[in-house]
């Protein structure tokens, strides 16, 4: 079912594309076959070059960048009420955990593109091109316990990493909005579909049982997304 919407929803981009632009000239004629350098710095980050092929289309060749990473001490205190026969006593268990979490994706794309002028600085442009991701995931968490009577400190440390491949389809939709005869300012919308390949792999270690454990598996999905609103600047030449 997925494929199937995948595949619908493409066949009926290009359908619409070919109807929107076949009527370019009626509307307004782009005129410009100047190429482009283009960087998207909001939501994520992307570097392209356009190669105008006519007034009203052209390849683009672009790379899609994402990073984050986050990091968090956390101190825990928890209690738990313990009873017998002839005690009741509630021994308070404390802990320290420090967790760190990095992504960062790589896109290759390359993207045929349409466009009219709606305005003298308001151009609209839709495209659709082979795409190529790659993606890397990895969590690590370090926990320090202690709860009494033992005097012990139990520490654990998990590792878990995702590494993911794949290849799809990229359609784009954005608005080029001129500002000088060489800048323009970019908004775009990217919906990715890709069929990849993926692996995980986690750790476990104990320190105070000197043990360890490890597991590793793998797949293959599909996968859909539609990115935020990406902006950025264009300089024509």
């Amino acid at each position: 079912m997925r494929n199937f919407k995948l595949v619908s929803l493409i066949l009926s981009f290009i359908f619409l594309t070919n109807i929107s632009f076949a009527q370019t000239c009626e509307l307004k004629c782009c005129g410009d076959t100047k190429d482009q350098i283009q960087i998207h710095l909001v939501n994520d980050y992307s570097l392209s070059y356009l190669k105008m092929l006519s007034p009203s289309s052209g390849l683009r060749f672009k790379i899609d960048l994402g990073l984050s990473g986050s990091r968090e001490d956390k101190d825990v205190r928890s209690r738990q009420s313990m009873a017998t026969n002839l005690n009741v006593w509630e021994p308070t268990r404390t802990a320290k955990v420090d967790d760190a979490y990095n992504s960062q994706y790589v896109n290759l794309v390359v993207n045929y593109l349409k466009a009219f002028k709606v305005e003298k600085e308001l151009i609209v442009f839709g495209g659709i091109g082979p795409l190529i991701s790659f993606s890397r995931n990895s969590y690590e968490s370090i926990s320090e316990s202690q709860q009494p009577p033992a005097s012990e400190v139990q520490k654990v440390k998990h590792k878990n990493n995702n590494k993911w491949f794949g290849v799809g389809l990229q359609l784009a939709v954005g608005v080029n909005v001129s500002i000088t005869e060489k800048l323009s300012l970019l908004a775009e919308f990217n919906l990715n579909g890709t069929y990849g390949w993926e692996t995980i792999s986690s750790s476990n270690e104990y320190q105070s049982s000197f043990s360890s454990s490890e597991q590793t598996s793998d797949g293959t999905s599909w996968n859909y997304g539609l990115n935020q609103l990406k902006l950025g600047i264009a300089y024509s030449f």
